[in-house]
């Protein structure tokens, strides 16, 4: 008989322990460094605008101060960038930025919110992230590191800001609408890291503000009329001559006129001649639809034989007339001063 012997293996497991070292530094420890920034600036106010200014109007230099505080226990570097967008009318737009007023859906100022030290618009890190203020500070455990960033506020050509009607034009730059971001950055480098990244965003709300008045200038100056050589015999001498005026748009005016030679409100003066010769020239001053125009009053609401009008923000041109009923007077050089007043 044949035996089978099948041999079997036995397999013993045995714990294998590696021993593990554990390093404590027996120095100071590094610990983690925590920033909190903050910015604030005053609404900002251009004042009053006219047709004289709604282009060019300014604020140069406006302060927007900002702080940072390290919270933690060791000193660094941050980063911090400043941004603002279009504000709350229009979030995306920011070339031009609007400001409008509550009693006109079409009227508005068009202005530039620029970088005061290289004039580049101000965007924000979401929109332009090219434009926004930014720079680096050291921060002190517990000391706060404070500083200031420049912005100017111009009003914008091209845009039909003397368009503008009479009244209070606000942008509205609310939270949402603001940002300076911050992000701790290696000692001494020069990136701008909260372009890319941020550990904390705080916002700074403020308002862009001008109250657009109602406002007439005298923006073309009438030249002299001059009659030229007259003979005694001549009736109805005549001449013309234009006055330029821009009023703020929808701003009623009304223009007088007065001679000085007579004082009198109806228009009518007279043209004197050189030292020693008495004859006075009588004349009469006329609007283009032939009315005597005086100055009779002092206000827009109480002339009532100037010439009226309504602004646009354009220059308006008003034709004068002179009549001189007669010439039969001794021969010389006559003339006279006419003032021009606007009411409105």
């Amino acid at each position: 008989m044949q035996r089978l012997q099948i041999k079997t293996f036995q397999w013993r497991y045995s714990l294998l322990l590696m021993p593990i070292v554990l390093w404590l530094p027996t120095g100071n420890t590094q610990a983690a460094t925590t920033f909190d920034c903050t910015a604030s600036v005053s609404d900002v106010n251009l004042g009053n605008i006219t047709p004289a200014n709604a282009d060019n109007a300014n604020l140069n230099s406006i302060q927007v101060n900002w702080s940072c505080t390290n919270t933690g226990t060791d000193s660094g570097y941050v980063s911090i960038c400043l941004g603002v967008d279009g504000g709350l009318s229009d979030p995306l737009l920011i070339i031009p930025r609007y400001m409008s007023t509550e009693s006109s859906n079409v009227s508005s100022l068009a202005f530039t919110m620029t970088r005061a030290n290289s004039g580049t618009v101000l965007g924000r890190r979401t929109i332009s992230p090219d434009l926004e203020f930014t720079t680096f500070s050291y921060v002190v455990p517990g000391t706060p590191k404070s500083g200031f960033f420049r912005m100017n506020v111009t009003l914008l050509p091209g845009y039909s800001n003397k368009l503008a009607t009479q009244g209070l034009y606000t942008a509205d730059f609310t939270g949402a609408n603001t940002a300076i971001t911050y992000s701790q950055t290696e000692n001494g480098d020069p990136n701008t890291k909260c372009k890319s990244g941020t550990e904390g965003t705080r916002r700074f709300p403020f308002k862009v503000k001008a109250t657009v008045i109602d406002s007439c200038e005298i923006t073309a100056k009438p030249s002299d009329i001059d009659l030229g050589t007259v003979s005694a015999s001549v009736i109805d001498t005549t001449g013309s001559t234009s006055i330029g005026i821009t009023c703020t748009n929808d701003a009623h005016y009304n223009i007088g006129l007065a001679a000085i030679s007579s004082n009198k409100i109806d228009g009518s003066g007279v043209m004197s001649g050189t030292s020693g010769n008495s004859d006075l020239v009588p004349y009469q001053l006329r609007s283009a639809d032939g009315t005597a125009w005086g100055n009779n009053g002092s206000t827009y609401s109480t002339l009532t034989n100037g010439v009226l009008g309504q602004g646009n923000g354009a220059v308006q041109s008003h034709t004068v007339h002179v009549i001189a009923p007669s010439a039969d007077f001794k021969p010389d050089h006559y003339s006279d001063i006419v003032t021009i007043s606007v009411n409105y």
